[in-house]
């Protein structure tokens, strides 16, 4: 060693790291309960961050928050109401989808939403009219295929079928055969950016560039501060004033 200077532990995976964060009682698995809980927590830490980062940080959390049951139900591959560290690891191998690799090509995911879009811009002009959308929404040979691209990414299922009734009731939860051309419009107002009704692949490809930036960027964040945010029980502990923080 030279200098007395130390290496830098690497960080933990994000899997690993929301198991840390989210398992509050420390037996092994994860409830719902348990991560609407920490989203909470973590929500009040952010309340008083100032600047466009704080507004960030609590729009990402109140989309979380709001995704969380969902996203719950996606990872318990066993339907067991729990999650153990090998169901969260899929955080993991979604956030290196995200990423760019060595040879400048995308992760799977940008690969994943170039496929919705060309399967769903039937006119193949690089736009999607909300009649397109609608069509997509109501085929059951769209999500059949979807679902089987999504299984290939992500083999949270044991087939793709299984992963199929996930994505069809996923969508019925959106208004599923009630959607109309007028709410998939108002739908697509946050990445219609010239807000024409329609949605241009450009406008998929700068929103997904931004949207896969920002998520590294908390999730990098997330690993380094997560096991020291367990580790003190939580917002109330990391203020000193939790049970957590008594026993040091």
């Amino acid at each position: 060693m030279q200098g007395g200077s130390h290496q830098q532990r690497p960080l933990q995976p994000l899997g690993d790291v929301l198991h840390l964060v989210f398992d509050t009682d420390k037996d092994g698995k994860v409830s719902l309960d348990e991560v609407q809980l920490q989203i909470n927590t973590l929500t009040m830490l952010v309340a008083g961050a100032e600047g466009q980062q704080g507004e960030d940080y609590r729009r990402i959390l109140s989309g979380v928050k709001a995704a969380a049951p969902t996203i719950f139900d996606l990872l318990d591959g066993d339907s067991d109401q729990r999650l153990t560290a090998k169901e969260l690891s899929y955080a993991t191998k979604f956030e290196d989808s995200l990423k760019i690799k060595r040879d400048g090509r995308g992760g799977g995911m940008r690969d994943f939403i170039r496929e919705i879009f060309t399967t769903l811009d039937t006119s193949e002009d690089d736009e999607l009219t909300a009649g397109e959308i609608l069509a997509g929404c109501k085929s059951d040979e769209v999500i059949t295929h979807l679902s089987k691209k999504l299984h290939e990414l992500f083999p949270i299922r044991k087939s793709p079928g299984d992963l199929e009734g996930f994505v069809r009731s996923t969508i019925e939860s959106l208004g599923g055969n009630a959607l109309d051309e007028a709410s998939v419009i108002e739908g697509i107002k946050w990445i219609d950016a010239d807000a024409d009704g329609i949605v241009q692949r450009s406008e998929v490809g700068r929103y997904y560039k931004t949207a896969a930036m920002k998520f590294v960027e908390l999730s990098k964040q997330v690993r380094q501060i997560g096991p020291m945010f367990a580790m003190f029980g939580g917002m109330d502990g990391m203020q000193g004033g939790g049970p957590g923080s008594s026993e040091l």
